[in-house]
């Protein structure tokens, strides 16, 4: 998948390319977890490749 950026890794506390993600999930007095939501950014994906578009052209 394309459109990248830079964004922190919370396992490993660095900075790293990745993808904007957001996930949900309850995790019930047993331990149990059940996933409730997970979206990841295509708006951020989006405005990554205009950029590299703008980039493309101006160098081109």
């Amino acid at each position: 998948m394309d459109g990248p950026d830079y964004v922190e890794d919370g396992d490993k506390g660095t900075i790293g390319l990745g993808y904007w993600l957001m996930n949900v999930a309850h995790f019930s007095k047993g331990r149990e977890m059940t996933p409730l939501y997970n979206k990841i950014s295509f708006t951020v994906l989006a405005m990554a490749q205009k950029a590299r578009t703008r980039r493309f052209l101006k160098a081109g």
